[in-house]
């Protein structure tokens, strides 16, 4: 057979892999949109500043293969480590085979219809009972860590949260020195304190877990590729993360059911809840939803309210027209 080249049947697939679609799935509440700011949003939903530096309402195959890769890698992960008896159990929901049952807590032995062969079903947070998110998180995992001031083993539980990045990220030093990335850092210290308010499960520790979506093997060496970031959690990391959720499920709360007179009425009130009161609190916390050396935009009139309390409220002001005047 001789190979042939027809641009009729190149387009089709160069059309498809340049399909996009328009979303508004960045107005969802989940703790991926952490680090949150009411002000912040409320100037973002104003104005075409999103747009400019990210559409992320715009979804693309480029972007849907991407994060789909992540979806399939996290499927593996979970199905693979609920085979795993000696390394730690796995605590999730577990769909029968069979019947479709759904049991909450270590992988069963056997469902009461009789089947033995169960799905992972990763732990659900509910709205009502998670600061108003609806949210999944990755593994839950108890397993023996042994002391090491005693030497003795304790049961502990260990959070995962499972991440896919290219390659170098993994296996070139420059690059991986900056993971974990520090919104991955609040989103899964949020899913502790999820884990601690729904199911009165106590982490002791978490771990954010990167693995290259385009070679998780590497041959020559025999090993697997990954790079995980493993921290303990104290009572104190829980309740600043705490604080943090409560004045963004206050802030986000009061955003989506005001209308832009009654913003404006209540405009004071958002400001009271905004994150950042100086530098300290910007790059603490702020600062992750921000990458390299972009900022935000509102910064500068956050962190030094007294002196630019003015200048704030004329930005909240603005209409939408107007909006980007006051940062040209």
């Amino acid at each position: 057979m001789k190979q042939i080249t027809l641009k009729e049947v190149d387009k089709f697939i160069d059309d498809t892999m340049s399909g996009s679609i328009t979303s508004d799935s960045w107005y969802y509440f989940s703790p991926s949109a952490l680090p949150y700011c009411p002000i912040l949003d409320y100037y973002e939903r104003k104005s075409d500043y999103k747009q400019k530096i990210k559409p992320q309402n715009e979804q693309t195959f480029t972007l849907d293969f991407y994060c789909n890769t992540g979806t399939v890698v996290h499927e593996l992960l979970q199905y693979y480590g609920s085979l795993m008896k000696k390394s730690g159990k796995q605590y999730g929901r577990w769909k029968c085979g069979s019947c479709g049952s759904i049991i909450k807590g270590f992988k069963p032995k056997v469902c009461d219809c009789g089947y033995k062969h169960f799905e992972y079903k990763e732990i659900e947070f509910q709205k009502d009972k998670c600061w108003g998110m609806h949210a999944y998180c990755d593994n839950l995992v108890r397993m023996k860590i042994k002391n090491p001031i005693s030497g003795k083993n304790k049961k502990c539980w260990v959070l995962y949260e499972y991440k896919t990045k290219g390659i170098d990220y993994i296996t070139n030093e420059y690059k991986s020195k900056y993971l974990p990335e520090s919104k991955h850092l609040i989103q899964a210290r949020s899913y502790c304190c999820m884990l601690k308010k729904q199911e009165n499960i106590k982490v002791d520790y978490m771990c954010i877990v990167y693995i290259p979506r385009d070679a998780p093997f590497d041959y020559k060496t025999q090993k697997n590729l990954f790079k995980t970031c493993t921290y303990e959690i104290t009572d104190d990391i829980i309740e600043t993360t705490e604080k943090e959720l409560d004045r963004a499920y206050k802030g986000h709360s009061m955003l989506v059911k005001c209308s832009e007179s009654e913003f404006k009425k209540y405009k004071q009130k958002f400001i009271d809840l905004r994150p950042c009161i100086n530098e300290r609190t910007y790059l603490n916390y702020m600062k992750a939803k921000f990458f390299g050396k972009t900022e935000c935009p509102i910064k500068k009139y956050c962190i030094n309210y007294i002196i630019n309390k003015d200048n704030l409220n004329k930005l909240l002001d603005k209409n939408k027209d107007k909006l980007d005047e006051i940062l040209s």
